[in-house]
């Protein structure tokens, strides 16, 4: 990656999304950064972030870590400004990436993702038992998750992953739903499926970002040995071991100073802003949320259509969460990493409030509006791995970040991954996907031409 994609240190979060409104976040927070060396610490308090403190604490639970976050929570930056929702293999072409990778390959990462929501609706689940105040309100849309199909040649790649699938003789998941299954399914009359119909998904979910990652870090900061949240504390540099006066990684934060012998980062689109060499590209999206509509249904339900460029589901409290339309946006938000108020797009806003109306045949009232920024790479996989000699890097730091808009079915085991490589267990095993470890060949991916190829439908009112 060129210096010319760096990013500033994310600012100070200037809006409020739907699932961080009105949520009090402190239970986790320490103030002061702690005087005594870290075994490890996490940069960015997201799912990423907060899941490897969990299962570094998980496997070794002596160990200190401590998690910093330039925001003043939990989860403020993507993870706590996305559409809410928990999709295994969304928008994944199984059988184009078996052409790419070969057939081991597209296995794994096909199964990393299903073990991956199965494991949060776990964790999910365990919590709702153990500790219902902290509720991550993770729910399957039971046979209401779509993906609208949108075009021949995406039938035709549906085809391909079907016998692909059948080949391999692994479970599809997924099943083909006529136009008028989809509509006697999803109680939005205005809603437009074409003669195509959708991939009906059994493993889609929904869940509160938020919560989930509150109810991960409540567990992170108890405990015997508990670990640390510190908010509103921006890393500015690292000073490696091969310079500094003690043999331990320093880091420079608008805090003060903090010694570790390991570092993680889990920053996501922010990546660049202390590693220039990593190629993780700020790409931005808008996110809205309606009153309270009446036209629940039970489990709610979700919605991925136009090729992914709008998604939509129900919440438990009949709100309609609706992200998308990049598109409509200059050079489609790609290198775009101001996520303020003052930035949103106009003209996302106003199509995304029309095509909201289109679908419900009314006009719901638009509580709240927010952008988020994800991070992409340039083959749409996270880099995970130690980063020991590449770039600036040196040995103890170690990366989980640049998950390409599917952070919420690819974090809590990818950060497990890494947890493993710094407690120094066995070698990870190989059913973990090879093409998200950190490699030379990854880093000199082009990523010039990221995200910018046009959309099957521009909706324009």
């Amino acid at each position: 990656m060129q210096a010319s994609r760096t990013v500033p240190f994310p600012p100070p979060s200037m809006q409020d999304s739907y699932w961080l409104g009105g949520m009090d976040l402190s239970g986790v927070n320490t103030e002061a950064l702690p005087e005594a060396v870290m075994d490890t610490v996490v940069v960015g308090g997201g799912i990423a972030g907060m899941s490897t403190a969990l299962h570094l604490k998980r496997r070794m639970p002596g160990h200190r870590v401590a998690v910093l976050d330039a925001r003043g929570s939990v989860a403020a930056g993507a993870t706590g400004r996305n559409g809410g929702l928990l999709w295994p293999n969304i928008k994944f072409n199984v059988s184009k990436c078996a052409s790419s990778h070969g057939n081991e390959e597209a296995r794994r990462i096909f199964n990393f993702d299903h073990a991956t929501v199965k494991a949060v609706v776990a964790f999910c689940e365990t919590t709702a038992k153990t500790n219902p105040e902290l509720d991550p309100l993770c729910t399957r849309f039971a046979e209401k998750g779509f993906q609208g199909i949108t075009s021949e040649e995406e039938t035709s790649a549906i085809a391909s992953d079907f016998a692909w699938l059948d080949a391999q003789k692994m479970e599809r998941q997924t099943s083909i739903a006529s136009r008028e299954t989809v509509l006697n399914t999803i109680p939005v009359s205005g809603f437009n499926v074409n003669e195509f119909g959708a991939l009906q998904d059994e493993q889609a979910h929904m869940v509160h970002p938020v919560k989930l990652v509150f109810a991960i870090a409540k567990q992170v900061c108890s405990g015997d040995n508990p670990g640390l949240f510190v908010p509103n504390c921006t890393v500015q540099a690292v000073t490696r071991p091969s310079v500094s006066s003690d043999n331990f990684f320093v880091l420079e934060t608008s805090k003060g100073t903090i010694r570790t012998k390991s570092i993680v980062y889990a920053t996501n689109a922010w990546t660049s802003a202390l590693l220039p060499s990593v190629p993780i590209v700020p790409v931005r999206n808008q996110v809205i949320v309606s009153e309270p509509v009446a036209i629940s249904s039970s489990n709610g339900w979700g919605l991925s259509t136009n090729d992914g460029y709008e998604y939509m589901s129900q919440r438990p409290d009949g709100r309609i969460v609706l992200g998308g339309m990049r598109y409509l946006a200059d050079n489609m938000d790609v290198g775009n990493a101001d996520d303020s108020q003052a930035s949103l797009n106009s003209t996302v806003s106003k199509t995304l409030r029309q095509y909201l109306e289109k679908t419900l045949k009314t006009a719901p009232k638009t509580e709240r509006e927010w952008a988020g920024i994800m991070g992409w790479t340039a083959d749409g996989n996270p880099f995970v791995g130690e980063l020991g000699g590449f770039g600036e890097c040196e040995s103890g730091e170690y990366i989980v970040a640049g998950f390409t808009g599917h952070g919420m079915s690819r974090c809590f085991l990818a950060a497990d991954a890494v947890a493993q490589l710094v407690a120094r267990d066995d070698p990870l095993p190989d059913s973990f996907p090879h093409s998200f470890l950190v490699s030379k060949e990854r880093f000199e991916l082009s990523i010039e031409d990221l995200g910018l190829s046009s959309p099957p439908v521009a909706h324009r009112f």
